[in-house]
């Protein structure tokens, strides 16, 4: 575990809506401001998100979901954290969630989480939070690739051949 930092208490859902969360100066919206701390980030990612690139509501529940679980695993890990600073992660600690996802989860799964991480720290580094992101030096889970089945020249050619759905020849194959 790296060398993460307590800043204040915070809540582990929709920081919005909690109550005693601080508000955080910052440029988007009052809130994750580098003055201020870190403990909203995610938050203002979000609102980015949402105001800045246009992402969808799906979108959003997706990221904040996966940054979200990420924070949670960070404060398991380490009892002494209530809030984890976003600026001090390093790419072993990235690295560490993705093996507790892999054991649980498809691979999928495993590769969304980092691309949402490396959007996340991309922002963090644009924003002058952090000067190199980390989720940059951890590698994609290795995807089992599917075998292709490839129709033959003869397989295509009688499907062609066959009478359409809509005709009354084709209405008869669809009864055998």
């Amino acid at each position: 575990m790296s060398s993460v930092r307590i800043r204040t208490k915070t809540c582990l859902s929709d920081a919005d809506r909690c109550a005693g969360v601080p508000i955080l100066t910052g440029p988007f919206g009052g809130v994750g401001g580098k003055e201020g701390g870190t403990a909203d980030l995610v938050t203002a990612f979000i609102r980015y998100l949402e105001r800045e690139r246009g992402a969808s509501p799906h979108t959003l529940r997706g990221y904040e979901y996966d940054l979200r679980a990420f924070e949670a695993y960070l404060v398991r890990e380490d009892e002494s954290l209530e809030v984890v600073d976003w600026t001090g992660i390093t790419h072993r600690d990235i690295r560490s969630y993705l093996g507790v996802l892999l054991g649980t989860r498809e691979k999928s799964s495993a590769s969304r989480a980092l691309s949402v991480f490396r959007t996340f720290f991309r922002f963090l580094r644009k924003n002058g939070y952090i000067s190199a992101n980390p989720a940059s030096l951890v590698s994609y889970p290795r995807q089992t690739g599917r075998r292709i089945e490839y129709l033959t020249v003869d397989d295509v050619f009688a499907l062609l051949s066959l009478p359409e759905a809509g005709t009354e020849s084709g209405l008869s194959l669809i009864h055998i």
